[in-house]
């Protein structure tokens, strides 16, 4: 069996998005085009994924929690979550590190390869310098 999926979607929450761009209008359109995977990537941010991952289960397409990340040297970087909880474990991340400048976005790899946070599974989420450093372009990193 064939599988299609689009893994790079933003909804209204990403400054490219329009308005319409509602997690059920985008789940709805996905399952019209037969589309069987889809991710939600909106830039900075995760938190339109628990609609998006209701009106996904609704349509009968396996919903994907993912985050457009954008860095201070203004490198954008697709992350797709194992879970939706670890979507919002990072997003709430993300947002932390965010207060925390007045200039927006930091330079967030430096943040997540120094400082470790832990899930509310009481797993470490981390990536390495070395990892993000030696990071090879189409392959894939993994925030757990």
């Amino acid at each position: 069996m064939e599988y299609f999926a689009d893994l790079h979607i933003h909804s209204c929450l990403s400054p490219c998005g329009d308005n319409d761009m509602t997690p059920n209008n985008i789940a709805g359109i996905a399952a019209l085009k037969g589309l069987h995977l889809l991710a939600l990537t909106d830039h900075n941010t995760s938190k339109n994924c628990p609609a998006f991952f209701e009106a996904c289960r609704r349509q009968g397409i396996v919903p994907i929690a993912g985050m457009e990340l954008t860095t201070a040297e203004d490198i954008h970087i697709v992350c797709l979550f194992e879970t939706l909880e670890a979507a919002m474990d990072f997003d709430a991340f993300v947002d932390s590190s965010s207060s925390e400048s007045k200039t927006a976005p930091i330079n967030l790899v430096s943040r997540i390869s120094a400082t470790p946070t832990t899930n509310r599974a009481g797993r470490k989420n981390s990536l390495s310098h070395i990892q993000l450093r030696d990071h090879e372009p189409g392959k894939n990193l993994i925030y757990r």
